[in-house]
């Protein structure tokens, strides 16, 4: 519903249910391309390292 409210999806996209379905949504991942200089890999994973903190991790969840 959150997604709806804020935008994410358009109010009148058309949903469906799936019969007898289990949707377990449990990881997220990240990912870099092959070949990044040192620096910008260093960057990336920076990066990345931030995204993983608690306070990231709860404005991610609370925004859907």
């Amino acid at each position: 519903m959150n997604q709806r409210i804020t935008g994410g999806i358009p109010k009148n996209y058309g949903g469906f249910m799936l019969d007898n379905t289990t949707l377990v949504a449990d990881a997220q991942y990240m990912t870099m391309p092959k070949g990044l200089s040192a620096d910008k890999n260093e960057v990336v994973l920076k990066l990345m390292k931030w995204l993983m903190t608690p306070e990231m991790q709860a404005i991610t969840y609370d925004s859907g």
